[in-house]
């Protein structure tokens, strides 16, 4: 079920790939490769990632779903 709606999904904003941590192992990769998604792993550490996202965000140049769990994660409840 989760599989078919982010296959529509992503289908929806053509997106073919998607980078993510190493959190997970492999999973991620498989999970994202039934969509057709291509999973990459990043370069960086997922600290740096945030602290470059971080003034995007407090700038306003990026807009956050509407998510509590999202929002509480990343401090701006």
């Amino acid at each position: 079920m989760v599989g078919q709606r982010l296959d529509a999904l992503s289908r929806s904003y053509s997106i073919t790939s998607v980078k993510g941590d190493r959190y997970a192992g492999i999973w991620p990769t498989e999970e994202f490769a039934k969509c057709r998604i291509k999973y990459e792993i990043s370069e960086h550490p997922k600290g740096l990632l945030y602290l470059n996202f971080l003034p995007l965000i407090n700038s306003a140049k990026v807009r956050l779903l509407a998510n509590t769990r999202l929002v509480s994660q990343l401090g701006r409840a």
